[in-house]
């Protein structure tokens, strides 16, 4: 008799969370399943794995994948000023097969395929343990029955700096995005529309919204004030609409870029400002005999009125610890700027564009509201790298008259402010987490 599989996992699963085929079965001479796990894509056996009934559960099995996946899913930062990005290679369909294995009445043991279980898909990110129980990938994913979201937590409506660098990742079921439209809204009440193709066959793939891109694309920032960004299947919208506000630094501001893996699968950024630096050095020792033969022959522990050390540093590593601030945060981006600390990487990016890894300081974070402060909120985040970098632009020194200004309106140029913004860490351009 066949099988019955009572529970299976979402269509798209976070590899975060559990990844479980429960399966049923009334047959007593049961021994136990064999699972055979695949790359849907490439068709490679990524495991093979027996489970057992167990005393509490006789008459079927089940069996967690995400301890498997995990090692088969990443989350790639294409470092570059190319508007849409293919990624693929961050997201694994997978299928099992399954054969079951029985004892005669003579005790032989024989095995049989079982039908076919459609194939489902793993992407990086986790969803916490509550929400998980009533988790439902048509909230997330952009498929041909419901309107997805990009890959982030951050308020839907928010401002970006021209220096900031900013991607949305999303998921597509069955070529269901097509296109990236953008509005771009003018001083004056002038609005332009940008539309990026987005390749047949991407699963996963991440929007670029970085201001310094645009200038690549033939998009004029000068006197933008805003512009949205959303996916499109041809004339159909299939994803939530993201409003993003060009905001200025106040008078003598230094803008400082923090990026991050987030918790449900995307990359989040934000513009921080005013990095204070403090330089630390950790110093190793050896105890040496300060005496010895001086030039005056003898015995001693000066030599020509230079007195010799007792302890010779032979080593010196140095670090430079970073505070940053961020602006005046509503409730919403506050929260949701706090979950920085719980990313498994951070990167500063440099004033040359490059990315470098860096070690949070910071532990634990107060969760603050407008409501009970007497202050408008801002974060400051606290963290470690190595010293002597150039991680922040001093936008008010080198281009006075645009400080205070609404929108982007830069003088001839500006752009070009970046020399070496084309560089990038990782191979190929790539950051892999």
């Amino acid at each position: 008799m066949a099988i019955n599989i009572i529970k299976t996992p979402e269509l798209y699963t976070p590899a975060g969370n559990q990844i479980i085929y429960q399966i049923t079965d009334d047959n007593v001479n049961l021994v136990y399943y064999k699972i055979n796990l695949y790359d849907e894509v490439t068709y490679q056996k990524i495991s093979s794995l027996n489970i057992y009934p167990t005393p509490a559960y006789r008459n079927g099995a089940f069996i967690n994948l995400a301890s498997i996946l995990q090692n088969y899913v990443k989350t790639t930062i294409k470092k570059n000023d190319t508007i849409i990005e293919s990624l693929n290679g961050d997201i694994i369909n997978y299928r099992i097969d399954i054969f079951k294995y029985t004892k005669n009445s003579n005790g032989d043991i024989s095995w049989a395929p079982q039908p076919a279980i459609p194939s489902r898909y793993v992407f990086n990110g986790s969803v916490p343990r509550v929400s998980f129980d009533s988790y439902d990938y048509t909230k997330l994913v952009c498929t041909t029955s419901n309107t997805g979201k990009f890959l982030t937590h951050k308020p839907d409506k928010s401002s970006i700096k021209f220096w900031g660098t900013e991607y949305l990742y999303f998921i597509s079921h069955s070529n269901r995005i097509t296109s990236a439209v953008f509005n771009f809204g003018y001083k004056g009440g002038n609005v332009i529309t940008k539309e990026f193709a987005v390749a047949t066959g991407t699963i996963m793939g991440r929007v670029n919204v970085s201001p310094r891109a645009f200038t690549s694309n033939n998009i004029e920032v000068n006197d933008l004030e805003y512009f949205t960004v959303q996916l499109f299947n041809g004339v159909t919208p299939v994803s939530e609409i993201r409003t993003y506000v060009a905001d200025k630094f106040q008078c003598n501001a230094q803008p400082v870029n923090l990026i991050w893996k987030n918790e449900i699968g995307g990359i989040d950024s934000y513009t921080f400002q005013n990095p204070k630096e403090t330089l630390s050095v950790e110093r190793t020792n050896i105890k040496v005999n300060p005496y010895h033969i001086n030039q005056s022959g003898y015995y001693s522990n000066s030599n020509d009125n230079i007195f010799k050390s007792d302890n010779q540093i032979i080593n010196v590593t140095d670090k430079s610890t970073y505070s940053v601030v961020s602006d005046w945060l509503t409730n919403d981006e506050y929260k949701w700027l706090a979950t920085i600390i719980k990313s498994k990487q951070v990167y500063v990016e440099l004033t040359d564009g490059k990315l470098l890894p860096v070690q949070l300081n910071d532990s634990s974070i107060r969760i603050e509201n407008t409501k009970y402060s007497n202050s408008p909120l801002q974060l400051t985040i606290n963290f470690s790298c190595e010293s002597g970098l150039n991680i922040s632009w001093n936008e008010s020194q080198q281009f006075p008259d645009r400080v205070g200004m609404v929108g982007f309106n830069y003088p001839s140029g500006i752009l070009n402010q970046v020399t070496a913004f084309e560089y990038v860490v990782g191979n190929n351009g790539e950051v892999i987490i």
